[in-house]
């Protein structure tokens, strides 16, 4: 059998952006037991226009306002493709905090950039779509049911 292609999880790869397209083949026939799953670009820009759309009803109404321009991550595009998809999501990686000082990947040191992308809008953004039971955030120390942490938690207490 072929070796788990890196960043798999549950035999599922998802690529999107340039380049990608052209790696799907090999990816498909390098790892024949492995889901891969191409986002095609419409997709992802149809994902960002929701997320802004989101921004914009939440800051009209008062219940938000962002310093910078609040492009969306990428991760969002990765998780509407994940809820078109999926039966079931737990969402790992992102943060539910406004704190700037909290790494912006869980991969590396890199500190996000409020210019960039409002960590509070995303916060709340994420924060509303999980209570509204459209899926799991899975992070240290917020025991969530199926979340499976490193840092033991087997979201056995229940959700926060």
């Amino acid at each position: 059998p072929a070796a788990a292609a890196r960043g798999t999880t549950e035999e599922h790869l998802l690529l999107f952006g340039i380049g990608a397209a052209k790696a799907y083949e090999a990816l498909v026939k390098r790892y024949p037991d492995v889901k891969v799953w191409f986002m095609a670009p419409e997709f992802a820009g149809v994902a960002r226009g929701m997320y802004k759309k989101a921004y914009l009803l939440m800051n009209e109404a008062g219940i938000v306002e962002v310093k910078g321009r609040n492009s969306p991550p990428t991760g969002v595009e990765g998780l509407f493709f994940a809820l078109a998809v999926c039966k079931q999501v737990h969402l790992y990686g992102f943060g539910i905090s406004a704190d700037p000082t909290v790494p912006y990947h869980y991969h590396d040191k890199v500190k996000g950039v409020e210019a960039a992308h409002s960590f509070g809008f995303q916060a709340i953004f994420l924060k509303m779509l999980a209570q509204s039971g459209h899926f799991d955030i899975c992070v240290p120390g917020l025991a969530v049911p199926g979340c499976r942490m490193e840092d033991g938690n087997d979201g056995e207490k229940g959700r926060r």
